[in-house]
């Protein structure tokens, strides 16, 4: 099977501005250019996979707004929270700062986002076992000598430890992460039905492959972009979002690192539609905040671009 490009009626449906025409705001935010070229340069359409892209390996397909509503049910009004849940240690030297993720999160995804007590990480007599809060965790050493953890563990601790009122909960460590003895690693794993994900920042620091102890300034906000990008891809999974086949988009899937690195931090109007109408935020006090994160952390290639949508936006709607 060989990835083709969606149609000018299949990025109709999957953005589907029925229903929305009263929210000016939203309306003009899920604007694009109707033969799927860039809308004022704000959106670049998906691009031919190379050989070992995710979409030459996954070609995917369409996912219409009318199927996501239909497969991926509204969250009770009890279930209002998100949980982010540490695993293992977080160094400030060599680590992002789990506050800026908690605070990314809670603007991108507009709900309270709440850090539950950090689970520790201990060694026991079996090589291949680790202890994780008051259960075992499957492990191994990579060919550096340094510990990856079996993902599918991971989500079932989070499983078991999920709070009543949580939408979902994110499992972050520091340690890499593989799904089975077949795979080198993954970056990260999620369920929509059990509304729990898990994802590494180990390979998304620029001292995965170094010998430097510590961060420095640039490697430090190289590494913050990473970490929202993953936590907010991985997140979108648990709220029922596919990977994205209609613009480059945070919702795209990434076989590597480097592919990772060319996704932007925003949605396209097609995965705003679907994250909208799934958690009903204000898309104009949404975009506000995240322009202001942006700013405080000096993620200028974000800014520039929000900066601009937000421009576009307004002029759509004044």
């Amino acid at each position: 099977m060989v990835f083709r490009k969606p149609t000018k009626k299949q990025l109709r449906l999957a953005i589907d501005e029925r229903g929305v025409a009263k929210d000016l705001y939203l309306s003009a935010a899920l604007k694009c250019d109707s033969n799927l070229g860039a809308n004022e340069g704000h959106f670049d359409e998906i691009v031919v996979p190379g050989d070992e892209d995710w979409l030459a390996c996954f070609p995917e397909s369409v996912y219409s707004f009318k199927k996501y509503k239909k497969s991926t049910p509204l969250p009770r009004k009890h279930r209002n929270t998100l949980y982010i849940q540490p695993f293992g240690s977080f160094e400030p030297e060599n680590s992002p700062d789990i506050e800026d993720i908690r605070r990314y999160a809670e603007i991108y995804f507009q709900m309270p986002t709440k850090l539950l007590t950090p689970m520790g990480l201990f060694e026991t007599k079996k090589r291949t076992q680790m202890i994780m809060g008051d259960t075992t965790v499957g492990c191994r050493k990579d060919h550096t000598g340094d510990v990856q953890l079996l993902v599918s563990d991971l989500l079932h601790i989070l499983v078991d430890n999920r709070p009543s009122d949580a939408h979902c909960v994110m499992g972050l460590t520091m340690c890499d992460l593989y799904p089975g003895k077949e795979w080198n690693f993954v970056f990260g794993a999620a369920s929509a039905a059990k509304r729990v994900g898990v994802f590494s920042f180990a390979r998304y620091s620029p001292l995965f492959y170094e010998d430097s102890a510590s961060l420095d300034n640039q490697d430090r906000q190289l590494m913050l972009r990473r970490s929202i990008s993953v936590m907010v891809h991985e997140t979108g999974h648990m709220m029922g979002l596919p990977h994205c086949v209609y613009f480059q988009c945070m919702m795209n899937g990434a076989n590597s690192l480097e592919e990772s690195d060319r996704q932007p931090a925003y949605a396209c109007p097609a995965c705003l539609r679907k994250l909208q109408y799934h958690l009903s935020f204000d898309a104009r006090k949404r975009y506000s905040e995240l322009l202001d994160f942006y700013e405080e952390k000096q993620l200028q290639d974000e800014f520039n671009w929000l900066q601009q949508r937000i421009a576009y936006i307004e002029s759509l709607i004044n």
